[in-house]
């Protein structure tokens, strides 16, 4: 792959006449903003120093890619960021949904996150679970309609003894139909555990 052009700059790079992290993090510029007055000459540079080099590493990155990161225009450069993060679409992921910390006030199986695609698509889901108070028995599935038109279920954990705590969270990849798509939870004590689940368009 070639590299794209990149005529992005590090201000003073090697900070030869630049505050500390230490003098800089005490400037009560930086922590009230600017007044009237003169300018500290070596915070503006730490200032400058910080801002441009986070630029300088998104254009390196943009044009590692193979597009180009100049600042002749903002949609081309928007352009290209976006398609050196997904080469392949040219396009963010998207969330179709996300649910945060649902209470499971009940031992049946709740729907903690649902969606339906516009058409067919690959779809990114991920579940976990946090037990409050005392270890639960925990299952986890995704329900769909793959692309051959058909019912299907992908199991995350099946009556999987969790602790107290945060539990990992855990991913499938499914090619889903333009159906509902159901991320369902069920806890075998009830009003003991949060389910979070999100499917993401990829």
């Amino acid at each position: 792959m070639s590299t794209g052009q990149n005529n992005f700059l590090t201000f003073d790079p090697n900070l030869t006449n630049a505050d500390s992290d230490v003098q800089y993090a005490a400037e009560t510029a930086v922590q009230n903003g600017l007044s009237t007055g003169l300018a500290s000459v070596l915070m503006h540079n730490k200032l400058f120093h910080q801002v441009t080099v986070m630029m300088k590493a998104l254009a390196n990155f943009v044009a590692a890619q193979g597009h180009d990161a100049l600042d002749t225009s903002e949609s081309a450069l928007t352009a290209a960021l976006t398609a050196a993060i997904n080469p392949a679409s040219g396009a963010l992921a998207a969330i179709g949904a996300s649910t945060k910390e649902q209470h499971l006030t009940s031992t049946n199986q709740t729907i903690v996150a649902t969606f339906t695609p516009a058409a067919n698509q690959n779809l990114l889901i991920g579940v976990s679970a946090r037990i409050a108070s005392a270890t639960t028995v925990v299952s986890a599935e995704v329900d769909y309609t793959d692309a051959g038109g058909n019912a299907a279920t992908q199991t995350f954990y099946t009556n999987v003894s969790m602790p107290v705590g945060s539990n990992p969270t855990l991913m499938i990849l499914i090619n889903a139909n333009a159906a509902p798509v159901s991320v369902k939870v069920t806890a075998g004590t009830a009003n003991n555990a949060y389910a979070s689940a999100s499917i993401v368009e990829v």
